[in-house]
């Protein structure tokens, strides 16, 4: 079983543990919210909630800091 295999037998992760993964390393990539959601076939409301609770707190208040401080133009949407 590859659970076993990469040492995390004693976890208790599934498969769309992945997607979370996923969606939080292309949050982290600089890739819009919106556009996560379409890769994902999720609502933007769901990104957000993984955003949320996988990237942290004070990490996604500084990306919002950021966009508000950025070019209309640069900002995620």
């Amino acid at each position: 079983m590859v659970k076993i295999a990469a040492g995390l037998k004693d976890r208790d992760l599934h498969f769309h543990d992945l997607r979370g993964t996923a969606a939080t390393k292309f949050y982290v990539g600089g890739i819009p919210e919106r556009a996560i959601a379409e890769i994902m076939a999720w609502e933007e409301k769901q990104v957000q909630k993984i955003i949320k609770r996988y990237v942290g707190r004070t990490a996604y208040t500084e990306e919002l800091i950021r966009q508000l401080n950025s070019n209309p133009d640069e900002r995620r949407t």
